[in-house]
């Protein structure tokens, strides 16, 4: 593969671990072609970043750019914009990984205050997720910083 086609993934800001290089490179393209602006909406950019995302994991490894922990809180944040509830399996499907590895990252990220869990309302044998209020103001910060 040349060096061109891993262009978009190398020279990342350091210390930026929860922003796919993707970010970056959209940001670089609105910059240099400003009718080609980034979608307005917080749920637009997150769709389109989860969509490059898995679209990435098409064409590479995926282990090269796991980064379960910002699948899961895209995922989240769009079903929270949506309306919808995800389950705890969904989430672990959302993250691209295995689902020990998912649920080791929910917990994780549970612990620090970005999701949290209730008993489905229907079914006692499922849990559902979501996206907390303090960590989905921060994606709405982000993705207005971005824009």
């Amino acid at each position: 593969m040349s060096q061109d086609r891993h262009k978009s993934f190398i020279n990342v800001p350091s210390g930026n671990d929860l922003v796919d290089t993707g970010v970056f490179e959209a940001i670089r393209s609105v910059k240099k072609n400003p009718s080609s602006a980034w979608p307005a909406a917080p749920i637009e950019v997150a769709r389109t970043l989860y969509r490059n995302r898995r679209a990435r994991n098409r064409h590479f490894d995926d282990s090269l750019f796991a980064e379960p922990r910002w699948d899961i809180l895209l995922d989240l944040f769009i079903a929270e914009e949506e309306g919808r509830s995800i389950s705890v399996s969904s989430a672990c499907i959302g993250a691209a990984v295995p689902h020990a590895t998912a649920l080791r990252h929910l917990g994780m990220m549970q612990r620090n205050g970005l999701i949290e869990r209730r008993a489905h309302p229907r079914d006692a044998r499922c849990q559902q997720v979501r996206i907390t209020a303090s960590a989905a103001t921060s994606m709405h910060e982000l993705f207005a910083d971005l824009a």
